[in-house]
């Protein structure tokens, strides 16, 4: 069977099954490397990363510091405090003015930071380094278990009475790694406020006093991978309680305002003083005029 053709080509016309869209509107990329089916819409490059996941550079800025009293300015492509604690090699041994997480163009000015002081601990072969903010040789000693090695310390000018000064070198006895201490401190109690409308207006009177309570924080010393001494926090457990003040207020003192009207001066007739504005009297208080009585 033969396809009839047209005697006149012009006047052929395309059958409706070829105006179909073969090819749907969007690109549709198959890979199959690692069995992977990418689907890109048409229109988008699959080389052009998208808006959301484009990296964000972060220009140089220049930063005022202040470490332990000492000013100076930084450059820095951190965004935050935290960033530039950790370029500056300060992240876990330093104490911001404000939180960590603040960003750099915020600041209103120089950023405070807090050092711990870098001293060297040897017992026997082993050498350690420490940040502490102790602020002496005694307190350093009980916060880490470490005992003094009185001679070789002593020889050095270091006591246990001695200031902790960053740069110093402290001699220990030998020890044996890793070392648990404990810690007691204070949990302050709150306060709270009672209403007495019986008591005089503005009174305070304390009902109940309010009493501290303890915690005890047990730390593990050990050797951190760095090579520095560290103090990792075990458990902390409160003990005793506190009990919370109690604290008696009376109502709100009421504010009395008091008029003071300026004497006629001696000498000077009624009739020679400056008269008032109408509707006051000089003082700031207004005054509505009295209307005259009809007879």
């Amino acid at each position: 069977m033969t396809e009839e053709t047209p005697a006149n080509p012009d006047s052929w016309k395309r059958p409706a099954w070829m105006n179909r869209r073969l090819v749907p509107q969007c690109l549709v990329l198959a890979a199959f490397v690692g069995g992977t089916l990418c689907y890109i819409p048409a229109g988008h490059s699959p080389l052009t990363p998208s808006r959301e996941h484009a990296a964000v550079a972060v220009a140089q800025r220049e930063i005022s510091i202040i470490v332990n009293g000492d000013s100076r300015r930084v450059q820095t492509r951190a965004a935050t405090v935290a960033g530039l604690l950790s370029e500056l090699g300060y992240a876990g041994h330093a104490t911001a003015s404000v939180p960590d997480e603040t960003r750099l163009d915020q600041l209103n000015g120089p950023l405070v930071i807090d050092l711990a002081k870098e001293v060297t601990i040897v017992a026997g072969s082993s050498t350690f380094t420490m940040h502490t903010r102790s602020e002496f040789v005694s307190d350093l000693l009980r916060k880490t278990g470490l005992e003094l090695n009185t001679e070789l310390s002593r020889s050095r000018g270091v006591l246990a009475t001695s200031p902790v000064r960053d740069g110093m070198t402290i001699y220990v006895r030998k020890l044996v790694l890793p070392l648990t201490v404990s810690e007691d401190e204070l949990v302050p109690y709150t306060s709270e406020q009672v209403l007495d409308p019986t008591m005089a207006p503005g009174s305070r009177r304390v009902i109940h006093a309010g009493r501290t309570g303890k915690r005890v924080r047990v730390y593990r010393v050990e050797a951190a991978p760095n090579g520095n001494l560290r103090r990792v926090l075990v458990s902390s457990t409160v003990t005793e309680k506190p009990d919370p003040e109690v604290v008696a207020l009376g109502p709100a003192r009421e504010e009395t305002v008091s008029r003071t009207l300026t004497p006629t001066p001696s000498g000077v007739s009624s009739a020679d003083a400056q008269p008032a504005p109408s509707g006051s009297v000089g003082d700031g208080w207004n005054i509505t005029p009295e209307k005259p009585q009809s007879s």
